[in-house]
């Protein structure tokens, strides 16, 4: 059996493959990093607590989600509008020793409305809104008839509102950090198996209509063994094939089937160096289907297209009949 070192054709499947892989593994651990430090921000970050009240003590060490149960809430009176839309509902309850608001999306306001004080649970943002609470203050002490003085101070001045928490950030960070992981790993394996199986390789799925990819990768590299006939880098002429393994993909031409060989000289303009001199192979097969490469040195292009009529010119002598 041959060594990996002599299977030329399966080493450019693996360059290929590994060159091919890297910007993507690099663009999942990027975004898989980035979403893991996102993740870790307060900002992105909920903590389930017992209670408001604990969420209040947890608040004080610079948290700021919370997810918690929470009864006994009643409808202020007071909505949060945005124009003309009302976007929420302030709600309250009673402490030991003051009154703690809710601001609640709409969605969960009305529920509570149509259900009455059962205990739900509740994803709030804490926030200090001393402005929102001394106007309830305000408003509660004029409908009261009472001098605001008397209840200035009894409303908690955070404010636990559902409307600013980031109900949409927070999953969706975490679903980013899974699906990057998930990828990656997917990635791994896949890239590990495509260079232990030769015809997993993506380059390859295109030459299926050569028959078994296995054989083909088998007989590729006995081509490149036994019968080449000429290697400039990234261009390779056996007996059979014509091979052009660039990095960014691999081209094979079978021989047999070449009717006819052209070459052109084209100018290409390319800033800031001005022109340059292009030279393209155009592959003409006998179904009159063609194959197109550019070569920057006319020597190499010379080079092979003299090959690949050494090879025609050859294979044309063995197969002249044999006088007796």
């Amino acid at each position: 059996m041959n060594s990996y070192r002599h299977k030329l054709f399966r080493r450019i499947l693996n360059r290929n493959l590994i060159c091919m892989t890297i910007p993507y593994a690099l663009i999942l651990l990027a975004v898989f990093f980035l979403m893991f430090q996102i993740s870790g921000m307060e900002d992105y970050s909920v903590y389930k607590t017992e209670s408001y009240k604990e969420a209040l003590e947890e608040y004080a060490a610079g948290r700021m989600n919370f997810e918690f149960p929470v009864s006994d809430i009643y409808y202020t009176g007071f909505d949060y509008m945005e124009g003309n839309q009302i976007k929420g509902r302030y709600f309250y309850t009673l402490g030991d020793t003051n009154m703690q608001l809710f601001l609640l999306d709409k969605k969960t306001s009305e529920q509570i409305l149509k259900d009455g004080n059962k205990t739900i649970t509740l994803k709030c943002k804490i926030t200090q809104d001393e402005l929102t609470t001394g106007y309830i203050e305000e408003e509660y002490a004029d409908g009261l008839g009472i001098d605001y003085s008397d209840i200035n101070g009894y409303i908690s001045p955070f404010l636990f509102s559902a409307v600013a928490y980031p109900a949409i950030m927070i999953p969706l960070v975490r679903l980013l950090l899974l699906i990057s992981a998930v990828l990656f790993a997917i990635l791994l394996i896949y890239t590990i198996a495509a260079l232990f199986l030769p015809v997993m390789n993506p380059e390859m799925f295109k030459f299926r209509k050569y028959g078994k990819l296995a054989s083909l990768v088998k007989e590729l590299d006995q081509e490149m063994e036994e019968r080449m006939l000429y290697r400039q880098s990234p261009y390779i002429v056996t007996e059979n094939y014509l091979v052009i393994a660039l990095i960014s993909r691999i081209d094979i031409i079978p021989l047999w089937d070449v009717r006819m060989l052209t070459k052109h000289t084209e100018k290409k303009r390319r800033f800031p160096r001005g022109e340059r001199i292009s030279y393209r192979l155009t592959v003409t097969n006998h179904d009159e289907t063609f194959f197109e490469c550019d070569f920057s040195e006319e020597e190499v292009i010379d080079d092979v297209i003299d090959y690949i009529r050494f090879r025609d010119e050859h294979t044309e002598k063995e197969n002249e009949p044999v006088e007796e």
